[in-house]
């Protein structure tokens, strides 16, 4: 009896070893694959007809598909060209506008450097008489112009034989041109002359004292002195003053 027990756990043992050993030896199962996803009955009815619609395409419909496209992208260059050139004729633009604002820089140097230049070249008695000359005359170049054109202008002053203008009228052209032009642009014969205005005034205003007061108005000796650029009756003239 003791020994069948025995021989029966035996047994169990080795059988319960075996499965053991099995178990151990056994792979893992394989996951399960993902199955695809199927198209819908619409979906796959919309894609055979597409395919079909291709298949079907004429060649006169796939040509007439490549000639428009071939026609955009000429179309897309050609709008690329012109926005290129526009960008370099707008950098050409700037670039000679900038050229013309440094020319004009340039211009208004020189011309500074120029009347800087004349103004150091005439001597210490040229500057004088402009100086004088400026401050002596009181009439502007447009107010003794518009006087020199009437007849009181014309028919006061004396004139060398020959000639029917008078020298008082004569020299007043002469001081608009250079009233016109201004103190800093003045020549050497415009400086003569500035020389011969202040002598000439000098003369002619000592001679006023012999007026009375109320002649003066419609004298001759004020209509001479306007030729010459002083009117005696308005203020500004520092000669008029002495």
């Amino acid at each position: 009896m003791s020994t069948r027990r025995s021989s029966r756990a035996a047994s169990k043992a080795v059988n319960y070893n075996d499965d053991k050993e099995v178990d151990e030896t056994a792979t893992a199962p394989e996951p399960p694959k993902r199955r695809q996803r199927s198209q819908s009955p619409a979906q796959q009815k919309k894609k055979a007809a597409a395919a079909e619609r291709e298949r079907e395409r004429s060649p006169a419909q796939q040509k007439e598909e490549e000639e428009e496209h071939k026609s955009s992208t000429k179309a897309d260059h050609e709008e690329k060209k012109e926005v290129a050139a526009e960008h370099e004729e707008q950098k050409t633009s700037e670039k000679q506008l900038e050229q013309q604002s440094q020319q004009e820089e340039k211009s208004a140097e020189s011309k500074e450097t120029s009347d800087s230049s004349s103004k150091s070249q005439h001597s210490a008695e040229d500057q004088d008489i402009i100086d004088r000359f400026w401050d002596e005359v009181n009439m502007d170049a447009d107010e003794l112009d518009e006087w020199l054109q009437t007849d009181e202008s014309k028919q006061v002053g004396w004139s060398h034989d020959g000639e029917g203008e008078s020298v008082g009228h004569k020299s007043g052209r002469t001081i608009v041109q250079i009233l016109r032009k201004g103190k800093d642009n003045v020549t050497d014969d415009e400086i003569a002359h500035m020389r011969k205005v202040h002598s000439y005034l000098a003369r002619h205003m000592a001679q006023g004292h012999r007026l009375k007061p109320e002649n003066v108005e419609d004298s001759k000796w004020r209509k001479s002195l306007k030729n010459w650029g002083v009117d005696p009756v308005e203020g500004g003239s520092s000669i008029a003053k002495s």
